[in-house]
């Protein structure tokens, strides 16, 4: 759902950057750069770091967030003080919304097929091969975008309370952030298909029953169940950690970048379809990103549809 898109034969790290739209980062006592982040809060203990996403209202991926996690990514990629990384919401009722469906309308005049990746598919390829282990810690609601950013984490441990969900369909679109490529290692196609095509929210516990997520935990229980965790793996060599991740990667490895070609390829499509049209400029008539909308994104999508 963004604007700009990069070049494959750039490394990952570097797609990081350039999509974050920041130059080189200035110094912040002894690491470079991370208090240069407008919506990010990073605090670094014992090799973990804890990054906070903190983008009110609701944190939406939007041209504040992505440019953040974005820089965030390469800064991470040339520090090898940090073993673990993990991230967790400054809000209590979102982990991340979605993304700013307000950019979608700079995808109407894209002409394929593509010959760049988008820069929220080289974002979150670049943290799904970062060196450090990375961690997403959920509460609130982490729908589209947001869902995808987790998937593209390690691991996902998320509170009982929290609510995870591909809403795309609603819009008259589908997840276009590699949800499509993610969600089918984690779970069966029967599976996929159910959170994809009927759009509804998923809570914690159905999550992990599908392997969308590692575990559901009771809220009580989620901070010292993940900051236990991520001490005990930042404890390990880091090296080790590393060429673990590494031999896990090539096993997995069947495709290339044109895989994200072709998944942009086919959202663009999507977006330029007379539904999904239609279906976004209802939606932005609405106003605003607002917390009461988001609570209930799914029954206020479908009440336009009826509409």
């Amino acid at each position: 759902m963004f604007p700009h898109r990069l070049r494959p034969a750039q490394t990952l790290a570097a797609l990081a950057l350039l999509a974050s739209g920041l130059g080189s980062a200035t110094a912040a006592q002894d690491r470079p750069g991370y208090d240069t982040l407008q919506t990010l809060s990073v605090e670094i203990d014992a090799g973990v770091a804890t990054v906070a996403i903190d983008n009110p209202p609701i944190n939406l991926v939007d041209a504040q967030l992505m440019p953040d996690l974005g820089a965030l990514a390469g800064l991470l990629a040339q520090d090898d003080d940090i073993r673990v990384v993990v991230f967790e919401s400054a809000l209590e009722e979102f982990f991340i919304a979605r993304a700013d469906v307000a950019l979608i309308d700079r995808l109407l005049t894209l002409e394929g097929p593509s010959t760049e990746i988008s820069p929220f598919h080289g974002i979150v390829e670049a943290y799904r091969r970062l060196p450090q282990v990375t961690i997403a810690k959920l509460t609130g609601i982490a729908r589209g975008a947001g869902s995808e950013f987790a998937l593209a984490l390690d691991m996902r441990f998320a509170a009982e309370s929290a609510v995870l969900g591909q809403p795309e369909i609603a819009f008259g679109l589908h997840p276009g952030g590699g949800g499509l490529l993610r969600l089918p290692e984690m779970m069966s196609r029967g599976r996929v298909l159910e959170i994809v095509l009927s759009g509804r929210d998923f809570t914690a516990a159905e999550a992990a029953e599908y392997g969308w997520i590692n575990r559901a935990l009771p809220d009580a229980e989620l901070d010292g169940f993940v900051d236990d965790l991520a001490r005990q793996i930042a404890g390990y060599d880091g090296a080790a950690l590393t060429r673990a991740k590494d031999t896990l990667l090539a096993h997995a490895e069947t495709r290339g970048l044109d895989a994200y070609l072709a998944d942009f390829d086919v959202f663009v499509a999507a977006v330029q379809s007379e539904a999904a049209t239609a279906q976004v400029a209802r939606f932005l008539e609405l106003g605003p990103p607002s917390v009461e909308i988001e609570r209930d994104l799914v029954d206020v999508l479908n009440g336009l549809s009826d509409n």
